[in-house]
């Protein structure tokens, strides 16, 4: 059955597998990859062999959504009233 290639899955699949499980992912003929996508792009740098660009476009996004997920897990931890003794999040 044929399903949608997604950034998840991409992020997933570079943490446990590393470049080569990614290009096999890609190059599967059961993934569907919409034009115009950060997918897309993926496959035309990996069409092009052009790993390097490749690795880094995932590596970038990879950290992106590392941060915004340790945001999140700190934001849902901290209380209002957490902080310095000033009431900013930074010291002096």
């Amino acid at each position: 059955m044929k399903q949608h290639a997604r950034v998840k899955d991409i992020l997933s699949i570079y943490r446990s597998g590393g470049m080569v499980a990614v290009a096999r992912y890609l190059s599967d003929e059961d993934i569907i990859i919409t034009e115009d996508t950060w997918e897309h792009k993926l496959k035309k740098l990996l069409d092009s062999n052009n790993w390097a660009s490749m690795e880094a476009e995932i590596a970038s996004l990879s950290y992106i959504f590392n941060l915004s997920d340790n945001d999140s897990r700190r934001s849902n931890n901290e209380s209002p009233d957490q902080g310095s003794e000033d009431g900013g999040d930074l010291p002096d």
